[in-house]
């Protein structure tokens, strides 16, 4: 039985090579998996010839996986999954969220919903509110209003429910232990299990996967005390992946990090999307934003001042308005570019 957010795969809503009848309610399916696999993997139901318990084969492009190291090459991004019925359902719904710090408003009547497959960036100058939303969302502050996952308000959620629900990664950078690379981003596993389970071969082949898609598999074994901060952050940013939930929230995940390795972030976070999730993303580079997320959220003051596409969010008027900027808006090469040139008194 699929064991995803809401009681089902939302897959299952289709037949399959699973030959599943669809569920009342479909969710997500978890843990991911390929659409076919030569060997099976142990705990598979007999009536499946899918992966480890849990089918993605309704509507999912069928491929047969020549081998172990051909499955961790493509598990990400991940083979099959497309957005079909996600993209037509509200995954995650904010509502008239409120909250107080110091005595002070930092965020104010927030609302939005997003459907599977968004890509979408909070955007605004420092102090806006963006994390404060997200640590809000997040459930890590206290808040008025009310966040709902595919329709179940997270607050009634037990941690290890909210664990397979959602991951946060939070602007902080700092790690408390010395342990190594390794066994940091296997904790995104780790969250998912009992107490005391240990990780299978499919838990190992995600890890590995997530590691090689952000470059730290070639110091696995090193302590995280050792890294450079970018180094540190990209662990971090496995660890999130490596959790596989079907909301990803991330603060400022590419600060830090050089351009390569900011590319290949905003790139996994836009395939995720395109696979079904939702990914919030607070940003500070205004091009980056525009050319890799689907949606923007323009906060200023604790207010969201602007919601839509990244043409709609980012105009001159907004730019001076909220950022206190002039700036270049362009299209070069097909690419949305925004690019300040000089202050501009609001």
């Amino acid at each position: 039985m699929c064991r995803g957010v809401n009681g089902g795969c939302r897959l299952h809503r289709f037949r399959g090579a699973c030959g599943a009848a669809p569920p009342a309610s479909a969710g997500w399916c978890a843990p991911l998996a390929p659409a076919r696999r030569e060997r099976p993997w142990r705990g598979r139901p007999a009536a499946c010839s899918g992966y480890s318990g849990a089918c993605r084969h309704a509507g999912a492009r069928t491929e047969t996986w020549r081998s172990d190291s051909h499955y961790r090459r493509a598990i990400l991004p991940l083979a099959g999954v497309q957005i079909s019925e996600a993209a037509r359902m509200t995954l995650l719904s904010v509502k008239n969220l409120d909250v107080i710090l110091g005595g002070k408003r930092a965020l104010a009547d927030a609302s939005f919903e997003t459907k599977g497959g968004e890509f979408i960036g909070l955007v605004g100058p420092n102090g806006a509110g963006k994390t404060t939303l997200l640590r809000a969302i997040a459930g890590l502050v206290a808040s008025s209003g009310q966040v709902s996952l595919a329709g179940r308000d997270l607050r009634h959620m037990g941690a290890a429910e909210k664990a397979r629900s959602l991951a946060y990664l939070p602007q902080e950078r700092d790690v408390a232990w010395p342990v190594s690379v390794h066994m940091l981003v296997s904790l995104g596993r780790s969250a998912l299990k009992p107490v005391f389970a240990g990780l299978d071969r499919q838990d190992e082949a995600i890890i590995e996967a997530v590691m090689d898609r952000m470059d730290v598999s070639r110091f696995g074994e090193r302590s995280v005390m050792e890294l450079s901060g970018g180094e540190r952050a990209r662990v971090l940013i496995a660890r999130v992946l490596a959790q596989d939930t079907p909301v990803i929230l991330a603060d400022e995940p590419v600060a830090g990090l050089d351009p390569a390795h900011q590319l290949t972030l905003m790139e996994t976070f836009a395939e995720l999307a395109r696979e079904g999730r939702t990914v919030i993303a607070s940003l500070h580079e205004l091009s980056l934003a525009a050319q890799h997320c689907s949606r923007l959220i323009l906060l200023d003051h604790g207010c969201m001042a602007a919601d839509g596409t990244p043409a709609e969010v980012f105009t001159p008027q907004r730019l001076r308005d909220v950022y206190g900027i002039r700036a270049r808006i362009m299209m070069v090469d097909g690419e949305f570019i925004v690019h300040p040139t000089a202050l501009q008194p609001r």
